[in-house]
């Protein structure tokens, strides 16, 4: 979660979970906001000069040596003041020096994460 007073958030359009076709799996994610709950969603969002917005990948965490990302699907905005980016996990293979970049994975099942 971001807070607001650090963010730029791109144009997007005001909607409810219930008209996604997947916003039940979404509420459940997002810690169940309701489904007919009002959001933005926001076509991308600015943190600290980086644009996130979706198909991009984001590095959430490190376990074991093991990086997690995830592969943005949505990004809502709540209240003006709460960001949410939602999307699929994927799991660190290897780390590629010639494009300075990792390979990532699917994780198995799909988990989606927010």
């Amino acid at each position: 979660m971001l807070t607001y007073r650090q963010l730029v958030v791109g144009p997007g359009t005001v909607t409810k979970l219930a008209e996604f076709y997947d916003g039940k799996t979404v509420n459940d994610v997002l810690g169940d906001i309701g489904m007919h709950m009002e959001i933005l969603h926001a076509k991308w969002i600015e943190f600290n000069g980086i644009r996130y917005k979706p198909k991009g990948s984001v590095l959430v965490s490190v376990q074991e040596d093991v990086l997690f990302f995830v592969k943005v699907t949505y990004t809502f905005v709540r209240n003006d003041n709460i960001i949410w980016m939602y999307g699929l996990r994927l799991l660190s293979k290897v780390f590629n020096a010639h494009y300075h970049a990792w390979e990532v994975c699917e994780s198995q099942p799909a988990v989606f994460v927010c």
